[in-house]
């Protein structure tokens, strides 16, 4: 690798980090390795945690915002599970829940200094004009190149 190379950074997008934290109740501060031996499950198995990005040199991540599933579009096993909502109001509070997540770990930054969100809204509407649905998306910036 060049000096050249060096300075660009790796960024990774539509990453589900606060889903998973939320969602599933996995620790993302833990490694890949660590998440997989404590579920111990073969399907839905954990990607990618905080220390392996780090590990990675990525420096900038785009966190997805999901705000779960409609309980009449969940099968039933899923229904019991976090993320499904009945009303808009509990999707909302879904998404702000992983929101207050990315925000908390803006202020905890530490190999790569102070990370910085930026939250994206899109509404989409249909051909009469009304609003159908809003799309959120947040995007991860670290405050400084992360180091070996």
């Amino acid at each position: 690798m060049t000096d050249d190379n060096a300075a660009v950074p790796i960024v990774d997008s539509h990453l589900d980090l606060a889903e998973n934290v939320t969602f599933c109740g996995r620790d993302l501060t833990l490694t890949v390795q660590e998440i997989r031996e404590r579920e111990n499950q073969t399907d839905h198995q954990a990607m990618v945690t905080l220390p392996e990005l780090q590990l990675g040199g990525v420096a900038v991540v785009f966190g997805t915002i999901f705000a779960g599933v409609p309980e009449h579009e969940a099968s039933p096993e899923r229904r019991s599970r976090p993320g499904v909502y009945s009303t808009a109001e509990e999707a909302e509070a879904n998404a702000l829940d992983q929101i207050d997540l990315y925000e908390t770990w803006e202020k905890q930054g530490r190999r790569g200094g102070a990370l910085t969100f930026r939250e994206t809204i899109t509404e989409y509407r249909g051909e009469d004009g009304e609003l159908v649905v809003t799309a959120r998306g947040v995007g991860v910036r670290t405050g400084q190149t992360v180091k070996d």
